[in-house]
């Protein structure tokens, strides 16, 4: 009883932050409402409706709340401050906030010419709550963005998880009151690669597509570098007592990394892995770390390497033997797995050029205004290139965000 009454206080005292971790929670889950959608081609269609996710739920009311005790106190403490360590400059940080509102604005704007004006309304809305949750995430306590990223990192294991166990099983686990998707090697339209002339599944975890899921775990992957090897300073060979101190141990770090990573590597979403590798390339050799952590002493021996210094015999050694493992391994298995290479590459840079095709004839069309918000899959029958037919599954987005 003393726990729930002390759960209580600290939820009367700062409910948004309590209803942004629901969200947070519930932001990589398929429940939703469908309140609105219009047919294509005589079927359903993903992108020509409009919907209510749980997680919309709990946004808006962290989102309500967070504003009626902001005007109640009158003014905003900023985490920036403490995250950056330094003078909140607020001219030249306005840019931040304004940049992004004239996004939203036009949208908003676009809804005037737009073919389908209730998804055109839909779009705009979701962009809008999608701006003011970039909003409160800038200003949320430090402790807060803390708990933001264990989370997130949390999310990353679990959805790791359900896609390799979905590959392993090659079907879907049974999660539908989750909303997981159905999927299996005979199922049409279910995203699939070809090893030793057989159909395999991609992971889904809980998200309607493998690029999705391989998407969130670049996001998580790249969360937990940062958490492990900047947010939190300790890093030591002996873990000490308490679960604050065994989270940041090396073995720990190392589990959650490695199972987010095959993870993603199962989801085959091929921009996904190589983002990561961009990303963990900048952070291991441009981002700030403190010494001692897994980072630094990655760097330390490429340094070492790279400036034909002798890497000192001990811990910084065995990386490069963990890492030559690593891509032994990843040699070994394209040879016994023998992956087809159009089903890797070429079936999807083939599907690609049709969107590609679209994308030019719509801008080609509509140079100056655009055919507005959330029009793209809803006028794509109008600028498909002639003696083209399009199927069911092929109404969607451009795989492109700046088409």
């Amino acid at each position: 009883m003393a726990v729930v009454t002390r759960l209580w206080k600290k939820f009367k005292s700062q409910p948004d932050v309590w209803f942004f971790y629901a969200f947070l929670a519930t932001f990589t889950l398929s429940i939703r409402k469908v309140l609105f959608f219009y047919q294509i081609d005589g079927s359903f269609n993903e992108y020509s409706g409009t919907y209510l996710y749980v997680s919309d739920i709990f946004l808006f009311f962290s989102l309500v709340s967070w504003s009626l005790l902001s005007l109640n106190n009158k003014s905003l403490k900023l985490s920036i401050k403490d995250l950056t360590r330094g003078k909140f400059k607020k001219k030249k940080d306005l840019a931040f906030y304004l940049l992004p509102l004239s996004l939203v604005t036009w949208s908003f704007f676009s809804i005037g010419w737009s073919d389908n004006a209730l998804i055109a309304w839909f779009s705009s809305i979701k962009l809008l709550e999608l701006f003011l949750l970039y909003v409160y995430i800038a200003n949320v306590s430090r402790e807060t963005f803390k708990h933001m990223l264990e989370i997130i990192i949390a999310l990353g294991l679990i959805q790791s998880i359900l896609g390799v166990w979905q590959v392993l099983i090659q079907h879907s686990i049974g999660l539908f009151w989750l909303k997981e998707s159905l999927i299996s090697p005979n199922i049409d339209g279910v995203a699939k690669v070809i090893l030793r002339n057989q159909k395999y599944i991609r992971a889904y975890g809980l998200f309607p597509h493998p690029n999705i899921l391989g998407g969130f775990l670049l996001f998580s992957l790249v969360v937990s570098l940062y958490y492990f090897n900047v947010f939190r300073f300790k890093n030591t060979k002996k873990v000490p007592r308490g679960i604050k101190s065994f989270l940041i141990s090396r073995r720990v770090f190392l589990m959650i990394v490695g199972v987010q990573a095959l993870g993603l590597l199962v989801s085959v979403s091929k921009s996904a892995i190589f983002g990561f590798l961009i990303a963990a390339g900048f952070i291991i050799f441009s981002l700030r770390v403190p010494r001692g952590t897994i980072v630094a002493r990655i760097r330390f021996v490429f340094n070492s390497l790279r400036s034909g210094k002798k890497v000192p015999h001990g811990t910084n050694k065995s990386y490069l033997k963990k890492a030559s493992l690593v891509f032994l391994i990843i040699f070994f298995l394209i040879i016994i797995l023998k992956p087809n290479a159009y089903s890797l590459f070429i079936k999807s840079l083939n599907e690609r050029l049709l969107y590609l095709n679209v994308s030019r004839g719509t801008i080609l069309s509509n140079m100056f205004l655009g055919v507005g918000s959330g029009q793209f899959v809803w006028n794509m029958s109008k600028y498909v290139p002639r003696g083209t037919y399009l199927l069911d599954w092929q109404f969607q987005p451009v795989h492109n965000v700046f088409l």
